[in-house]
């Protein structure tokens, strides 16, 4: 959550090898909207990257997987030739008090990220709480919370490349040999975005608290309980 006239800049970057998982959620306020800072920071700017690697791998080798980035800037000028200043950020955001991204990655999370995306799939004819009071029509959700799963088939081709390569060089090892072991194929892995925008910090939580149950069972508890 920003403040009035705040300037806020974040890099979040996760180094994961083939076999690693991870969740990430990251989340935004419009501000103190009580006392009327309604996405009137100066400027937000935020990137997550997300890279494949082996353990000792030089930095030059390392696979970017996904850049995902988001500037809201209230200075922002429509050219570098103008003086005008483009739409503020809260024109731009509209009803829409509070966005939230989750990322999960990695193969002990293949299962769990099934069932998020088909959660997303279903949200317009079911209701995350109480707090949403049942929307009649799916519109009428939409006006409330918007939200969005996308795959990342970069993630899965890049590591498939991956254990490929690792197969390929344990082979070289042991040419020598008259048999080699069985190699097993890369297991199915996670690599899927949930963007959730909401009238409210209230409904993210709501939206996040049901999305991410499924992660219950490898976590021991409920992540927002």
């Amino acid at each position: 959550m920003l403040y009035d006239r705040a300037r806020f800049m974040q890099e979040t970057i996760l180094k994961l090898n083939p076999g690693a998982s991870t969740v990430v959620v990251d989340w935004l306020a419009a501000g103190r909207v009580a006392r009327g800072e309604n996405w009137s920071f100066d400027r937000f700017s935020n990137e997550v990257r997300i890279e494949l690697c082996n353990q000792g791998e030089e930095e030059t080798s390392r696979r970017v997987v996904l850049r995902d980035s988001l500037v809201l800037d209230n200075h922002l000028r429509v050219s570098s030739e103008s003086a005008r200043s483009g739409p503020s950020v809260e024109a731009i955001m509209g009803q829409f008090e509070a966005i939230a991204t989750v990322y999960l990655f990695g193969p002990r999370l293949a299962q769990a990220a099934e069932e998020m995306e088909q959660k997303v799939a279903d949200c317009v004819t079911r209701t995350f709480t109480p707090y949403l009071q049942r929307p009649d029509t799916a519109s009428e959700l939409a006006s409330r919370c918007l939200i969005s799963a996308t795959q990342v088939p970069r993630y899965t081709r890049l590591r498939s490349r991956m254990y490929a390569a690792a197969r390929d060089k344990a082979r070289s090892t042991t040419s020598q040999q008259k048999q080699h072991a069985p190699v097993a194929d890369p297991p199915k892995a996670a690599a899927l975005v949930i963007r959730i925008a909401a009238k409210s910090s209230q409904l993210v939580q709501d939206a996040l608290d049901d999305i991410l149950r499924p992660l219950e069972d490898l976590l021991g508890a409920h992540p927002y309980q």
